[in-house]
């Protein structure tokens, strides 16, 4: 395990960022956050210096893990100017849709937009259909299960990492259904046989926003 200090420049609440529901393999036990990210095992605790690091690895989403916890954690967004835009445009609606949206920023005023790993990502989108977020986070971390070759012991603990597109290839619908992902097997079928790499997923992220 290594450990390191993040400071980061902006606001960042960690409670808001990974709890809100736009991640699902993080969970929180004392003061630490505790998490996979695709094939690193994480945790992380605000205190007054900074973000501690844990982490099982010296890489993050294949890259150096120094410089990419702070993109993971999309540190990189100005969350004082983004704000300011959503205030400015909140002008053009009603005084109710107004008190209720400024409220609402008021309470996210840390939370960070996660740059996730988009296999993983995708996956849960599937899972998430009419879906509570206990039940997601379950049916993740069963489908991590599925290979014990991706088990990470540390601090007595096991954590699975998150299967690659090759791994997933090889998952049965028997399998699937198993795990009680019920409707939304075919569809994941369905994506684990059309996409030959999961480089297709990095092409989709470097077009351009009107692509």
């Amino acid at each position: 395990m290594i450990e390191f200090t993040l400071k980061p420049a902006g606001l960042i609440d960690l409670d808001s960022t990974l709890n809100c529901g736009q991640t699902f393999r993080w969970r929180k036990e004392g003061d630490w956050w505790k998490g996979v990210v695709r094939d690193t095992v994480l945790f992380l605790k605000e205190d007054s210096d900074g973000i501690i690091v844990r982490s099982s690895s010296k890489s993050l989403l294949g890259k150096d893990i120094y410089e990419e916890i702070g993109n993971y954690l999309g540190l990189g967004d100005n969350l004082e100017e983004i704000h300011s835009i959503i205030l400015e445009r909140l002008k053009c609606f009603d005084q109710r849709v107004r008190i209720v949206s400024e409220k609402a920023l008021k309470e996210a005023e840390g939370l960070r937009i996660l740059r996730q790993d988009p296999f993983e990502m995708v996956v849960e989108y599937i899972l998430s259909t009419r879906n509570s977020i206990p039940m997601i986070r379950w049916m993740s971390d069963k489908l991590s299960e599925l290979f014990p070759e991706n088990r990470i012991d540390l601090c007595q603990e096991s954590y699975y990492t998150f299967p690659s597109l090759e791994q997933a290839k090889g998952i049965s619908a028997e399998a699937l259904t198993e795990l009680k992902i019920g409707f939304r097997v075919p569809w994941l079928m369905k994506l684990f046989s059309d996409i030959e790499t999961e480089g297709y997923f990095s092409r989709l992220s470097s077009l351009a926003a009107e692509d």
